[in-house]
């Protein structure tokens, strides 16, 4: 497997089996999910580096597998299998062993795939509107094309917020509503109104700077 070196304490390379830690016994790296018990997650979230060989034995194909599906690129899906594990193992104490472990590594794995795409969607969105504006050099300092890419990137940071936010911003800044206003036609408190501004003025502010 690639990159096997950026897994914390990585042994399983040396041996194509690991020691089954709650029983003894060798078992195969692609015997799958249905392995992995609750005692072998609970070491794991405790720590146990020979538990997170099993689960990346086990598990790295199925998941590499899954990305392969959603995102028809399998370059991509072995780098996303690989961050995933690497995520796994950083967040291991907010694994709950009683939980089905199979539905967790799968909701991350589906997280971090859509993630993916929306970042590739916003990436291909701006790219496309700087070659249409300055197809030769999409660096060219010029203030108009400047002003029309943050108005873009502006754009895209909205149509990203959750919706209801988004409304509250658009409806305070272009209808020019006050914030009581807001909250009764939202049937929303004036703290949520605010906590929305908030929120939206801050991601907006961000976008600026970056510019």
């Amino acid at each position: 497997m690639a990159n096997r070196e950026r897994l914390p304490n990585d042994t399983s390379t040396d041996s194509p089996k690991t020691a089954d830690i709650t029983t003894g016994n060798s078992t195969n790296a692609g015997s799958g999910f249905g392995n992995i018990t609750k005692e072998v997650v609970s070491a794991f979230a405790a720590g146990d580096h020979r538990a997170f060989d099993q689960i990346y034995l086990r598990c790295f194909e199925p998941i590499r597998g899954f990305f392969c599906m959603l995102l028809r690129n399998e370059s991509v899906a072995e780098e996303l299998t690989q961050e995933l594990f690497v995520h796994l193992w950083e967040n291991r104490r907010a694994v709950d062993p009683r939980l089905n472990f199979k539905s967790y590594i799968y909701t991350v794995a589906k997280s971090s795939a859509m993630k993916y795409l929306r970042h590739k969607r916003v990436v291909e969105k701006y790219e496309g509107f700087r070659l249409v504006n300055d197809p030769e050099s999409a660096g060219t300092p010029d203030e108009g094309l400047i002003a029309r890419e943050l108005q873009l990137m502006m754009q895209i940071s909205l149509d990203s917020m959750p919706r209801q936010r988004r409304k509250v911003f658009e409806m305070s800044r272009l209808e020019r509503l006050s914030n009581p206003e807001i909250a009764m036609k939202l049937g929303i408190s004036e703290s949520t109104v605010r906590a929305h501004l908030h929120n939206a003025t801050r991601k907006l502010r961000e976008i600026v700077g970056t510019v």
